[in-house]
Formats: structure tokens, sequence, C-alpha cells
């Protein structure tokens, strides 16, 4: 499970170094690489692979007779990448990610259960900023939410 956040910064060549304790839960019981992809929010989400796999396959469920289902499937696999962790522990943003998520030189990497987000400094401070305002609120709407 990841958890927590860390605050980064990208290199010259488009690196982010990822977190020893995330970098140990990505490849968890696989050798395969982590995948990259654009998340709901104006940030990325990056995937262990078997928790890839797993999401697919529950994409795969959806009715590919919806028109809205189809345009899900482009939004997250024509965008999604797969990306090594390095020996030194850095992580290449593919350039249209980077651009979609406007990733400058200070990220926030953010530990959310079965992802990883990847977001731009200012944007997570505007995001963190309205997730402290309105948790409280949507905690309270949410029948059988216990903390």
């Amino acid at each position: 499970m990841f958890l927590g956040t860390f605050e980064h910064r990208i290199d010259t060549r488009d690196r982010i170094s990822v977190p020893a304790k995330m970098r140990e839960e990505l490849y968890s019981g696989t050798t395969k690489h982590p995948i990259m992809t654009i998340g709901f929010e104006k940030c990325l989400y990056i995937y262990s692979r078997p928790r890839w796999e797993k999401f697919a396959n529950e994409v795969e469920t959806l009715q590919n007779s919806h028109e809205d289902a189809r345009r899900l499937e482009r939004f997250l696999f024509a965008n999604a990448s797969e990306c090594p962790v390095d020996p030194q522990g850095r992580m290449l943003v593919p350039k249209n990610l980077r651009e979609y998520a406007q990733l400058k030189d200070g990220i926030f990497m953010v530990g959310v259960r079965h992802r990883i987000e990847i977001w731009d400094q200012e944007e997570w401070n505007r995001e963190s900023k309205k997730i402290r305002e309105t948790s409280k609120g949507i905690a309270e709407k949410s029948v059988g939410f216990s903390i």
C-alpha cells in the first residue's frame, strides 16, 4: 500500500526520484516495470504492474458498447507508459505525461493506497487545500464510513 507525501524535483532529464519505500512496493512480488498514466485531475498515476493488470481487467468489464466506456479506456490506456526505475531509483516521466500534468521543477509524490500520484507543486498545494476544506463534509455524507 502506498502512503505518505514526498516533495521532490524533476531533474534536467525529466526524471524523478522514487522514494525507497515506494520503489519496494512498486516491484513487490514482480520484476515487471510500473505503469504511468494520466490521472483524472491534473496529475499522473503510477501503478505497480500487478495492480495495473488488475485495474485493466476491471476496465475490461465495462460495457464496450457505451461511448463513455470506450472514451475512458482511451483516456487511460492510450496515455499509459511502462516506466522502469533505474538503479539510482529514478523514473523517466514521458514528455506527453509531463505536459498533461504541467509538471515544472517541484513536484509531490503522493501515496494513495494502490497508486502513486505525481502532482506539480503548485497544483498539489491547491488540491490539498481543497481536501482540507471538504474532507469533513465528504466523510459525514459517506454512509458507513468510519475512521
